[in-house]
């Protein structure tokens, strides 16, 4: 019997993913690449909103810096974060925190450029497809402050995107990951094709 159950839990061990650390690092390099291709391709007004997020992020709310990785992992947290942290006084609601890059960027969401953008990237949205595997945050928040705002640093990215390789071949068996890997390289391009 005991060694029945041994066997057993060797079984359930090699059933998921046996993927080398060499295809995990050529994937994040890839998927790396192409991100990069699109943030090179990405409008204007996108990269706009970006330097202004991360001018704000270093002179009107830095407390927020190394806790990027706390709310990295949904949308809603994360803008929820943004805002407390960044925007929204505390102690007078009503108001906000004095920072100098809110008009500008009040501006930009105004613009034209900007909301041609959103609409554009709302019509996409839905043709997307949603991963097989919720990735956990792997990142660390230094990782993910790069990936917001300093894209000439590569490693750190594909340092980040091998963590959410592994995290993903840890749980999955090796066609899923394939088709995991597979869909983000999908989703990359659509949304290349699509700007």
């Amino acid at each position: 019997m005991f060694i029945r159950c041994i066997i057993l839990l060797l079984l359930t061990n090699l059933s998921k993913a046996l993927i080398s650390n060499s295809t995990i690092h050529m994937d994040a390099m890839e998927i790396v690449s192409m991100h990069g291709v699109l943030l090179a391709n990405s409008p204007a007004v996108y990269h706009k909103m970006q330097s202004l997020q991360c001018i704000m992020i270093d002179s009107c709310c830095p407390q927020i810096k190394p806790h990027l990785a706390e709310y990295s992992g949904s949308v809603t947290e994360f803008a929820t974060a943004f805002l407390i942290s960044c925007i929204v006084n505390l102690q007078n609601p009503a108001s906000v925190k004095p920072c100098e890059v809110y008009d500008e960027m009040l501006i930009l969401v105004r613009s034209d450029d900007f909301i041609k953008y959103i609409d554009c990237i709302n019509t996409a949205a839905p043709e997307i497809e949603s991963s097989i595997i919720d990735i956990e945050q792997t990142c660390s928040s230094h990782e993910i402050y790069i990936a917001m705002c300093d894209w000439n640093k590569r490693n750190a990215m594909e340092s980040c995107e091998r963590k959410n390789l592994m995290y993903a071949a840890n749980r999955l068996n090796d066609d899923d990951y394939r088709t995991f890997v597979q869909e983000r390289k999908k989703n990359l391009q659509f949304l290349m094709d699509t700007e």
